[in-house]
């Protein structure tokens, strides 16, 4: 239960926030740019796309699902929640210049799909 809770404030704050860049990418670029404060790797995110905002909005969207899902004790909400959370975690080196690969945040995915992976027996 507690793992649906987090995954839902999670993912669901994430979308949230993918789904207002994505419809208002102009002006949320605009206003990034022109801000006079410093924030860590903000090159990085003025140089996204709106397709790096609309593909992480459907990912998100996907992971919600899942956890709903799971939620419902539905297996197919595992599939959904792991398939979109491994490509969560590499989306942004995927579509952005980051360098290295994400070892941190597929670890973290892995975490959770194994922690939901030990009530799979349970789910219909």
């Amino acid at each position: 239960m507690i793992l649906c809770v987090l995954s839902y404030i999670g993912s669901g704050l994430a979308f949230f926030t993918y789904t207002m860049v994505a419809f208002s990418y102009d002006e949320f670029m605009r206003a990034l740019a022109e801000a006079d404060f410093q924030m860590p790797q903000l090159d990085l995110v003025l140089s996204a796309s709106r397709g790096f905002f609309i593909s992480g909005l459907f990912l998100y969207g996907a992971s919600l699902l899942g956890v709903g899902l799971m939620w419902r004790m539905k297996k197919a909400g595992f599939h959904f929640y792991a398939m979109s959370q491994l490509l969560i975690a590499i989306h942004p080196w995927i579509f952005l210049d980051t360098g290295s690969f994400p070892v941190m945040s597929v670890l973290l995915s892995v975490i959770f799909i194994l922690l939901y992976g030990l009530h799979l027996k349970q789910m219909s």
